[in-house]
């Protein structure tokens, strides 16, 4: 899926995923679904927490074209989630069954105290549980790993040395190292404020990941392939063995 951006609208890219979502629907009522019958780990997300300069929306744009999946960026569901419409459009693209499950995590997520009673935060993460219910999401930033089911999907942190990040800022925005390096910083501190304000936890806890990857040395493809290779491994594992060769 495309960003947002001023020549495509929130609208446009949100009413194009509607589309597919109702397509796949209907395929599947008719029995046609076949890829998605034989692929479980389709009924999978996968949630990318990023630091800036660490290459993670370049990584989930390429796992999402090797899966054949959306990315469903920061922008795009912050918009979502700060519009009634939007926010209900994707809420009722859903089936009833789908509808309460959604509600129960949700539910659950709110009378645990493990998130903040925010409004915001909690259009929020109804948004991203629908999405997450879907499948075939990669979730960009917005706290995804810390609400959605774990054992649906895949959970990653994508970071990079502090030094590699300025220089790619620099070199991307065209800044001094001076410039990039506050961009940087101001990134990092807006982001643990926003972890710790609404979902009262750490970016940096590493049990809130399946997967970290530090990019100084590990390319875009290397890490959207290992990414790939966990989700099919977690999902490949819940199929049971039909080869007469279990146990």
């Amino acid at each position: 899926m495309p960003r947002v951006t001023r020549e495509i609208p929130v609208e446009h890219m949100l009413s194009r995923q509607m589309n597919l979502w109702e397509m796949r629907r209907q395929m599947a009522e008719e029995g046609k679904a076949g890829e998605l019958a034989e692929e479980p780990w389709h009924r999978g997300y996968i949630a990318i927490s990023r630091q800036l300069g660490s290459l993670g929306n370049d990584i989930a744009e390429r796992v999402a074209a090797l899966l054949g999946w959306e990315v469903f960026d920061r922008e795009l569901v912050h918009q979502i989630a700060t519009s009634t419409r939007m926010r209900t459009q994707v809420i009722e693209s859903l089936d009833e069954k789908g509808k309460d499950a959604v509600k129960s995590w949700v539910q659950g997520l709110i009378d645990s105290d493990s998130i903040s009673s925010d409004r915001y935060c909690y259009h929020l993460i109804r948004v991203l549980t629908t999405i997450s219910q879907h499948g075939r999401a990669v979730i960009v930033g917005r706290g995804a790993n810390f609400v959605l089911d774990p054992r649906k999907g895949v959970r990653v942190r994508v970071i990079a040395p502090e030094s590699v990040r300025i220089q790619r800022v620099a070199d991307a925005f065209h800044l001094s190292l001076r410039e990039a390096r506050k961009r940087v910083r101001e990134s990092d501190n807006n982001q643990i404020a926003f972890i710790r304000q609404y979902f009262h936890r750490d970016v940096n806890d590493t049990d809130a990941y399946d997967l970290i990857i530090n990019t100084e040395f590990t390319s875009v493809e290397a890490a959207a392939r290992a990414i790939r290779d966990v989700l099919i491994e977690r999902y490949a594992s819940t199929v049971p063995d039909k080869s007469g060769k279990g146990d």
